[in-house]
């Protein structure tokens, strides 16, 4: 199993065609080409809403590399696709990255802590690799299951360990960024 910690891990090439080979699961997902912001934003809020996951466009269903025809316009689908949930998904990542010179949108997701991510008012959760509408009662559960953080800090040990292994570049992505 990968595990992908920040989109600067899907900028190593290798990393990228593994998490490929493995096909779709419920933490990965393949759209062809950037697609209805309605849908993206449903499928983004069912990862915040589960254990979290990407989004690689610019790859068919069954793992074949395609690229995305408009990389320049990706970051104002991304904006635009994120208005759609509410409350706002609080963690997430995007950008574009290169696999065989073809331009791939991505978008990582963390799982969403406290109130459960909305589009148009329906809450949507993963199930293996689809993407399902829930209702009331388990959105309660949802909620009651949900851990909030007791601390905005870290311990001295889980900052000395990330400082230890942490590169340059995820240094810079996920404490000054």
């Amino acid at each position: 199993m990968i595990k992908i910690n920040s989109l600067h891990d899907l900028h190593d090439e290798t990393i990228l065609e593994e998490l490929i080979s493995g096909g779709e699961t419920s933490t990965l997902e393949f759209k062809r080409d950037i697609i209805n912001i309605n849908n993206a934003a449903k499928l983004m809020s069912s990862f915040a809403n589960t254990d979290g996951g990407i989004i690689l466009f610019g790859i068919d269903d069954n793992g074949i590399i395609r690229g995305i025809n408009n990389p320049e316009q990706f970051k104002e689908f991304v904006q635009n696709t994120f208005i759609k949930a509410t409350p706002e998904i609080s963690g997430y990542s995007s950008g574009i990255v290169l696999l065989k010179e073809k331009s791939l949108g991505c978008i990582l997701i963390w799982p969403q802590r406290g109130f459960p991510v909305a589009v148009n008012g329906q809450y949507f959760r993963r199930v293996g690799h689809q993407t399902v509408a829930f209702g009331v009662e388990e959105f309660k559960k949802v909620i009651q299951e949900r851990d909030e953080p007791t601390s905005l800090f870290l311990s001295q040990a889980e900052l000395q360990n990330f400082l230890e292994l942490a590169d340059e570049d995820t240094f810079i992505e996920i404490l000054l960024v």
